[in-house]
C-alpha cells in the first residue's frame, strides 16, 4: 500500500481529538497497516488550532507528515484548512463544512463541502453529531464500507446518535 496521509483540523472545543481518534480505531480494526499518530493541541482551551497528523501504511517510521504530501485533510471547523495548504499535496482532497463567506475556486484541491444542516435535519440529529458526518465522508474516500465500520464500533463507546450520524453517509 501507498502511505496515506490525513490531517484532522479544527479549533479547541471541536472534537478534532475524539473524531481522530474514532477514525484510528476503525483503522486499527480494520486494516493490517502501521498506524501512526501526532496530536497537537496548541491553545485549544481558548479556541486555538487543533490538529492530528495521521499515517497509514506497509511501514510508517514517523509521525509527521511532509510538506506536499497530504492525501485527505478533513477540516472540522470549514475554516482551518487554510493554516495546512503547505502540507497539502497537489491531488489532496479537503473534506469540510460548507460556508458560504469562503470561497475555494483560487484553490486547486478537491474539495467535498457538506451541508451540516440539511443532514441534520434530514435525518433527525442533533449538532453534537454534525463531526460524524464529515468523518464518515472521510471513510467513503477511505472505501469503507457501511458494514466494516459498524463492526468494527461494535465495542467502542461513541453514543447512539455519533453512531447513526457516522454511518449515515456510508448508507448512500
Amino acid at each position: 500500500m501507498n502511505t496515506k496521509n490525513i490531517i484532522v483540523c479544527g479549533l479547541g472545543g471541536q472534537g478534532v481529538i475524539f473524531a481522530s481518534t474514532i477514525l484510528t480505531n476503525i483503522l486499527l480494526a480494520c486494516t493490517n497497516f502501521d498506524i501512526k499518530t501526532s496530536e497537537i493541541h496548541g491553545i485549544s482551551q481558548r479556541g486555538g488550532s487543533v490538529f492530528v497528523e495521521i499515517r497509514i501504511g506497509d511501514i510508517i517510521y514517523s509521525p509527521i507528515i511532509s510538506l506536499k504530501s497530504t492525501n485527505y485533510l478533513l477540516d472540522l471547523s470549514g475554516t482551518e484548512y487554510l493554516n495546512y495548504l503547505p502540507k497539502l499535496s497537489s491531488s489532496c482532497v479537503i473534506i469540510k463544512r460548507s460556508n458560504d463567506y469562503i470561497t475555494n475556486s483560487e484553490l486547486e484541491y478537491e474539495f467535498e463541502e457538506i451541508n451540516i444542516d440539511s443532514f441534520l435535519n434530514a435525518y433527525h440529529l442533533d449538532i453534537k453529531s454534525s463531526n460524524m458526518i464529515l468523518l464518515s465522508s472521510l471513510l467513503r474516500y477511505l472505501n469503507f464500507n457501511y458494514l466494516t465500520v459498524k463492526t468494527a464500533l461494535m465495542n467502542t463507546p461513541i453514543g447512539d446518535s455519533n453512531l447513526k450520524a457516522l454511518l449515515v453517509m456510508l448508507k448512500k
